[in-house]
């Protein structure tokens, strides 16, 4: 075996699985034009990032590095990368010296071996979070020409910068691109599904999810089935020899054919996938429907890391809550928390529901608790709240408040909740002032429509009225959906009279919560829809693609 076969060999166990079938011809030119143009690719990223690596490419072309080395690069650079990105300012002399020291660490990985998509993600993903969007779109592009354009995790990473960028249309092509190339990645199915659902496509929605689970499940119910046929053949040829080895003398031949390597489906994002279609089937109040599905993420017939996924647990707990089964909420936290301990969610629902339930003493107690194995601004936060509302302990409350901030000193709702506070204890200018920190703390968040809203009413009862509305026009241009700022507007102008312009307010609210009717759709288990195959079509745009990027 060949030093390039042995490291191919050795990658499989790291590289994503590829599952794409296309007529033998295409896919021996596609493969010959992806050998031809990876030290052409490689070159075109160096350049983008404005490093020459022309001999390191040309050095490494066609000579694979051993795969622990690979590896260990793409490890440091995955570290870089989740430093740079906890960084403060990510704008500061020693976050960029950081930031760049990991581009070369990724541009050294793809020096070295051109085909790795691992590279190229995480480069797309840096270059994505430091606002490069059009480079990052380069990036997975050449990405996509060095690895043939088969491999799921490009195209579905490409799909996510293109919705981020308001270019739907060809963020749907993308995610059927990797549905195409891998149609068991859940994350693929997922993503197109919430694209779909945050457009107000509600049926397309549910129909990707079942598509996503559908397939997912049928492909471990087929690989199970092999493997137990495997083992019943083993197990009878291991019977044949141990009795043709009691026959003669034991010096038997063993024979080592060639065995086919099986995918192994990944069903460790399959679980958000359940927990889509609870939440959809939770929305339009069919609740036994979204039991059987967090029934389903959570066991591990069906999902790998769904019994750890605390966010299923959660929304189970709280359906519960809401619907008064206090008793199944609380043993669903109990069973989620001895799964993930350390889950700030699991410990604020609890917590919250005994609030609920006035039972204030065990709900400081849960987030004392949940505070000292997660120390994270939510639960400061929502504590602060019970403190200073329920407790009327103010002093307390600021403390707790003040704990938020600085643990994430971008948290809109602690900002938020903290000027509520002062301005209900008759601290009007302390509560404008952090109004005003909140959003100087986060201005382009679509959270800040909160704050905005909160200063707004502020203004409202302390006669400020045209300054009120300003603020309520400000929360309305971040988000338009906002209902509570639309209601606070509307009814200001109907307090000062102005009874046209309040119905006029009130129309646009309405027309701005606008959605599809979501009661008269089946979430059932039972049900599998089908859906409109494209694969054809998306056989067509990937042809296209190919063949309008440069080579």
């Amino acid at each position: 075996m060949s030093a390039s076969a042995s490291a191919r060999a050795v990658r499989r166990s790291f590289a994503p699985r590829l599952h794409c079938s296309r007529p033998s011809s295409q896919d021996r030119l596609r493969r010959t034009t992806c050998q031809n143009n990876t030290t052409d690719a490689v070159q075109r990223t160096a350049s983008l990032l404005g490093r020459d690596t022309t001999d390191s490419a040309a050095t490494n072309t066609g000579n694979m590095p051993l795969q622990i080395n690979q590896d260990l690069m793409l490890y440091r650079a995955r570290g870089l990368r989740t430093t740079w990105m906890k960084s403060k300012n990510k704008t500061s002399v020693k976050a960029m010296k950081v930031f760049n020291a990991c581009m070369e660490q990724y541009q050294e990985a793809l020096a070295c071996d051109p085909t790795d998509a691992r590279a190229y993600v995480g480069l797309g993903q840096l270059l994505m979070r430091a606002g490069r969007l059009d480079d990052a779109r380069l990036v997975y592009e050449e990405g996509n020409l060095s690895c043939g354009g088969d491999n799921a995790y490009l195209w579905q990473a490409l799909a996510v910068l293109e919705e981020r960028s308001g270019r739907y249309r060809e963020a749907r092509e993308c995610f059927d691109a990797a549905t195409v190339a891998d149609k068991t990645h859940a994350a693929a199915w997922h993503g197109w599904g919430m694209l779909e659902q945050r457009q107000g496509n509600i049926k397309r929605a549910r129909d990707l999810f079942f598509r996503g689970v559908r397939t997912i499940e049928e492909q471990v119910q087929q690989q199970r089935n092999d493997a137990e046929g495997g083992n019943s053949k083993n197990g009878t040829a291991a019977s044949a020899a141990a009795a043709a080895n009691d026959d003669d003398d034991g010096d038997d031949e063993t024979g080592n054919g060639d065995e086919e390597e099986t995918h192994k489906t990944d069903t460790k994002h399959v679980d958000y996938l359940y927990q889509s279609l609870a939440v959809m089937a939770i929305r339009a109040e069919r609740f036994d429907e979204a039991r059987e599905w967090f029934s389903r993420g959570t066991d591990t017939t069906y999902s790998q890391t769904g019994p750890k996924n605390s966010a299923m647990w959660e929304g189970w707990a709280r359906m519960e809550r809401d619907l008064g089964n206090y008793a199944r909420a609380r043993e669903l936290y109990q069973l989620g928390l001895r799964a993930s301990p350390r889950s700030r969610y699991l410990w604020l629902g609890w917590a919250l529901l005994e609030r609920k339930v006035k039972n204030f003493e065990r709900s400081r107690t849960l987030f004392a608790r949940g505070v000292a194995v997660s120390s994270d601004s939510v639960l400061l936060q929502a504590w602060g709240c019970l403190e200073a509302e329920d407790m009327h302990d103010i002093p307390r409350a600021r403390e707790l408040f003040e704990r938020a901030i600085e643990a994430n000193p971008k948290s809109l709702s602690s900002w938020q909740a903290y000027g509520r506070m002062e301005w209900r204890s008759g601290n009007v200018e302390c509560a404008r002032d952090l109004f005003q920190r909140g959003i100087w703390a986060n201005p382009d968040a679509k959270g800040s429509c909160h704050i905005f809203q909160a200063w707004g009413v502020l203004e409202r009862y302390e006669g400020n009225i045209s300054l009120a509305r300003e603020l309520f026009k400000c929360a309305i241009r971040i988000d338009p959906r906002s209902k509570q700022t639309w209601d606070a507007w509307w009814k200001l102008e109907e307090d000062q009279g102005n009874y046209l312009r309040a119905q006029e307010l009130r129309s646009l609210c309405s027309q701005s919560q606008v959605a599809e009717d979501s009661t008269t759709l089946d979430f059932s288990p039972s049900v599998l829809v089908d859906g409109d195959s494209s694969s054809t079509a998306i056989g067509g745009f990937i042809k296209r693609w190919m063949q309008s990027v440069e080579l």
